[in-house]
C-alpha cells in the first residue's frame, strides 16, 4: 500500500514538473514570434486613410493594442466613434458610437382629466 502511495505521489511530481516545462517552453516560444508581429504591421498613416475612404473623420491618434489599432474618430453627423482596425491587414473590424445613451424608464403618460371629468378617487 506504501509502495503505491508513493509511486503515485512521484508521478504527480513529475507530471507537475512537465508541465512548467511545457509552458515556460511556451512562453519563450511567443515571446520570440512578437517582434515578427510587430513589423508585419501597417503603418497608422494608412489606418486613417482607410477610415478617411469611409467617410469618417479621425479625432485622435492611432494606438496600437496587440493585433489591432483603435482610434476614435467622427460622422457626418458629429457622432464620435470607436474605430477597431486590423494592424496586418488594414481592414475595419469594428464601428460603434462612443456614447449610447441609456434610456432606463418609458415614457410617463399623464391622464389630465378633462371640464366634467371626474379625478380618480384613489390618487396616492
Amino acid at each position: 500500500m506504501k509502495k503505491r502511495l508513493i509511486f503515485g505521489a512521484a508521478a504527480a511530481i513529475v507530471a507537475a514538473s512537465l508541465s512548467f516545462v511545457v509552458l515556460a517552453g511556451q512562453k519563450d516560444h511567443e515571446a520570440a514570434r512578437e517582434p515578427e508581429r510587430l513589423a508585419a504591421a501597417l503603418p497608422d498613416y494608412e489606418i486613417i486613410a482607410s477610415v478617411r475612404a469611409l467617410g469618417y473623420y479621425p479625432t485622435t491618434p492611432v494606438f496600437r493594442r496587440g493585433p489591432y489599432y483603435v482610434l476614435q474618430a467622427s460622422d457626418a453627423y458629429g457622432a464620435k466613434l470607436r474605430v477597431v482596425a486590423d494592424a496586418q491587414l488594414g481592414d475595419i473590424v469594428s464601428i460603434r458610437p462612443v456614447f449610447v445613451p441609456r434610456y432606463d424608464a418609458g415614457p410617463r403618460i399623464i391622464h389630465v382629466p378633462q371640464a366634467g371629468e371626474a379625478a380618480p378617487a384613489n390618487r396616492k
